[in-house]
């Protein structure tokens, strides 16, 4: 979600055009486009917008995406009118870890029941060697 304030007045119904432009991020794989007229009714101050990210399950660095703001139908738009979005990359596989650093067994045990703890991520299988 992406929130539009509108500064002064609110007495009068105003429309601007929000659209999205690729940067690293590419519309349809990392998030959906946006085009569209987001319209403040009287006595509206801000408007919140959804944006959707796609979780591709892919581990791959952070991607990034703009924001632009165009007037429509006399309505201005002031000196912020982009933003960036970065989409945070959150798949990765993670780390394993061992619970101790030592284990005694006796040789009459046969075996040793282990327990490998896997750290963050989700992503996936991780091979242990």
């Amino acid at each position: 979600m992406v929130e539009i304030v509108r500064v002064g007045p609110t007495d009068e119904i105003s429309t601007v055009w929000l659209q999205s432009e690729d940067l690293s991020a590419r519309a349809g794989t990392d998030f959906e486009s946006v085009e569209m007229a987001v319209e403040f009714p009287r006595g509206v101050s801000s408007v919140t917008v959804p944006l959707k990210i796609h979780d591709n399950r892919i581990e791959d660095s952070d991607r990034s995406f703009k924001l632009q703001l165009a007037p429509v139908l006399g309505s201005t738009v002031g000196i912020r009118n982009e933003l960036t979005v970065r989409i945070k990359n959150d798949d990765f596989r993670g780390k394993v870890s061992l619970p101790a650093s030592e284990f005694v067994l006796f040789e009459d045990e046969g075996f040793l029941d282990l327990k490998i703890r896997r750290l963050g991520g989700d992503l996936g299988n991780i091979p242990i060697l």
